[in-house]
């Protein structure tokens, strides 16, 4: 199993970081680098939308990114202070 978890603002500012998050859960991950852009674009935009609709205005509480990988099946859960998004079921159709 590979499992990586991280936690930054709520701001747009943040997705550089949340970029070299993803590179290196897929480095270690030992996934199919063809896949690794779709993944990345999908990802930033859940982020976005957590960023842009999951706080109240003029806040930027964290926003927790997990990535695990376990018997061939990736997950994704995103939580924020207001909404929580599963990350993975709506990145799902980018792995297949």
């Amino acid at each position: 199993m590979t499992e990586q978890r991280l936690a930054v603002p709520s701001d747009a500012e943040q997705l550089p970081a949340l970029t070299r998050f993803l590179q290196e859960f897929w480095s270690a991950a030992r996934l199919p680098p063809a896949q690794a852009l779709p993944f990345e674009l999908a990802l930033e935009e859940v982020f976005m939308n957590v960023v842009q609709h999951g706080s109240p205005a003029g806040t930027a509480p964290r926003v927790e990114v997990s990535l695990s990988l376990r018997d061939l099946k990736l997950t994704a859960p995103c939580k924020s202070p207001r909404a929580s998004y599963n990350c993975a079921r709506l990145l799902s159709r980018v792995a297949t």
